[in-house]
Parts: structure tokens; sequence; C-alpha cells
């Protein structure tokens, strides 16, 4: 008897070339970091990143959010306890995540001072002067330029945007570097209508995607964010401005 291998053979063939990745589940790494993305003690995403959950939702793509601090962030980028991210090209990242060829949105990197203080106009002027940062961020790269000893820069680190205001105003240092946005709208908190305090831009910061390379299926998970994003995008579904 003559026994027909057409159907298993094509069988296995098709298991072979089935994708599974859109039946996993993915964890999206979200940092407090109001108005782009806000996170609740239930861990429910609000803010302008919100916009995102979109994207995966229209891909297929199974989800969960954990929000943490962005140091863990980006340990969990490196390990693969978090999958999907949306942050700035790090050099420390490079060798552990894949980057989306499409640049979500640009942000303004700013110098913050009081009335009181002359404005450094470039970054020669940072040097031997005294700045607040938010602790774990790299401001896309410029956190190596204040380290870097050679600079002479001394840096006071805080938890958050309110906190560093209040070191400007109690004259911890004479600076803040910090993302235009976030600090301006907790500046209305800390000062009356932010008066007394100006902002020169130091750089534009331009956010991605980022998948952990050890994410099951990775170049298959960007692919289909990346089209996702961009149809959304087209359809007006999602609207950013390109620069905030």
């Amino acid at each position: 008897m003559k026994l027909n291998l057409r159907v298993p053979i094509f069988f296995f063939l098709f298991l072979l070339s089935t994708d599974y990745s859109i039946s996993q589940e993915y964890n999206l790494g979200v940092v407090h970091f109001p108005p782009f993305s806000v996170i609740d003690e239930d861990n429910n995403l609000a803010g302008l990143f919100k916009d995102m959950t979109k994207v995966l939702d229209h891909s297929g793509i199974k989800y969960k959010i954990d929000g943490y601090p962005l140091k863990r962030i980006y340990r969990g980028l490196k390990t693969g306890d978090i999958n999907i991210f949306i942050g700035v090209k790090d050099k420390a990242l490079d060798r552990f995540v894949l980057y989306s060829n499409i640049g979500l949105i640009t942000i303004d990197l700013s110098v913050f001072t009081r009335g009181d203080v002359v404005m450094p106009q470039n970054y020669r002027d940072l040097k031997k002067k005294k700045f607040i940062v938010l602790r774990g961020y790299t401001y896309g790269g410029l956190i190596n330029f204040l380290k870097n000893p050679a600079n002479k820069i001394t840096l006071e680190p805080t938890s958050n945007h309110g906190d560093a205001l209040k070191m400007l105003k109690a004259k911890r240092a004479d600076y803040i570097i910090d993302y235009k946005l976030p600090l301006s709208m907790s500046c209305k908190n800390i000062y009356p209508d932010c008066k007394g305090i100006y902002n020169r831009s130091l750089n534009k910061v331009k956010l991605y995607f980022l998948v952990s390379k050890r994410s099951k299926n990775a170049a298959t998970l960007m692919k289909k964010i990346v089209n996702s994003f961009s149809i959304l995008k087209k359809n007006g579904v999602i609207n950013y401005e390109s620069n905030i």
C-alpha cells in the first residue's frame, strides 16, 4: 500500500512558514514622562503617547503596559524583559535594540535659568557650570558631554521636573537641562506664569520606536509597528506635530 505524503509535507511546510509573533504577548515599556506619557498606579497609560497603543492594536500585536523608571527600562531592553519602547537613539542601547527607520516626533531639549543668570549660547558655554538634571536621562547623548570631567561641569540630579524647578528657585544651581514641553508645564505650578524663568534651545531630539533584539521575531515585530504607524498617520488617526 502506497502512503500519500503530500498532505503531511504541505502541512509541515505551512507550520514552518506561519508567523506566530502576533500570538505572543509583548511588554510595552513606558516611563512616566508627562505630558508625553502618564502612568497611573494601575499601569494605565495617558498622555500624547496613548496614541501608540492604537498602533499596536492596529498591528494585531498583543501587549501589556509596564511602567518603570528609565534606568529599569534600559535594563529590560537589554535583557528582553521589555520588548517595545519609545525613546531616543542611545549608544548604550545600540547593540541591544532595533530602531524604527522613521522618527515619531522631535522634541526640544533646552537649558533653563532664572532672569538673574547669564544664558548659555552654545555647548561651549555649558562648561564649568552647575546643572540640575533628571536622574537616568541621557538627553539624546548630551549627558556624556555633561559628565565628561574635562568640561568641569557639576551635576545635581533630581527625580522630576517639579523638583528641578524648586531646586532652581532655591538657587541650588543656576541651570536646568530638560525637555521644553514637560518642564514648561511643570513651571506653572512652581512659578506664577513661569515669570522669571527663561530657556534656550540646545538641541532637537528625535524619538523612535525601539524593539529589544531579544524579543521573539524582533525584526517582524518592528516591521508591523512601523507599517501600522505609517498607515494610521497617513489616515489622520495619529496627529503629531513634527516638533514639540
